[in-house]
């Protein structure tokens, strides 16, 4: 069955769960639990520590360290704006539409540059459901994310071919 979702609609939140899911897999696979802080409240968390960190330096009178650390938290702001943009940008080449295939041979995935990905379904551990997204894990460092109005049709076709696969709920 070939699935099709649009993710114009809370993208961000839709990639900001996704990436939370994918950055914190083996947790969620070993403890089958969805830990509370996001990627984004953890970045933010991140550049307010460093810039905490630098802002201490300053007072100290240790004004290269902190200008050093101010320089790294800057950077780190930009590098997130530019990744921001940059997958923002090719997800809107092809009008913010994720689609999968899923069948008897697994999941299919085929992107813009004409790669064709095939995972079986041994090869698919966990199906995690948040608010916004549905992120599909594998045992590789690739993950996809849906946008959760195609929640019905990914879960009858999970329970269809996939064997053992962990279906996690955030509550």
């Amino acid at each position: 069955m070939k699935i099709k979702c649009d993710l114009s609609k809370n993208y961000f939140k839709i990639y900001n769960e996704a990436k939370t899911v994918a950055r914190n897999k083996r947790i969620i696979l070993q403890k089958h639990k969805i830990p509370n802080l996001s990627y984004g409240m953890e970045t933010i968390f991140l550049s307010t520590l460093l810039l905490f960190v630098s802002l201490m330096f300053f007072l100290n009178q240790y004004l290269i360290m902190g200008i050093i650390l101010l320089i790294l938290d800057i950077g780190y702001v930009l590098y997130l704006i530019l990744k921001y943009l940059i997958i923002y940008k090719m997800s809107q080449k092809v009008n913010f539409e994720s689609t999968i295939i899923l069948d008897k041979e697994g999941l299919t995935y085929s992107s813009f540059y004409d790669i064709k990905m095939i995972f079986k379904w041994s090869k698919i551990k966990a199906i995690v459901i948040q608010k916004y997204s549905i992120t599909i894990l594998t045992d590789t460092p690739i993950y996809f994310y849906l946008n959760k109005e195609c929640l019905d049709d990914v879960l009858k076709e999970a329970n269809k071919h996939g064997s053992k696969m962990l279906v996690l709920e955030a509550s």
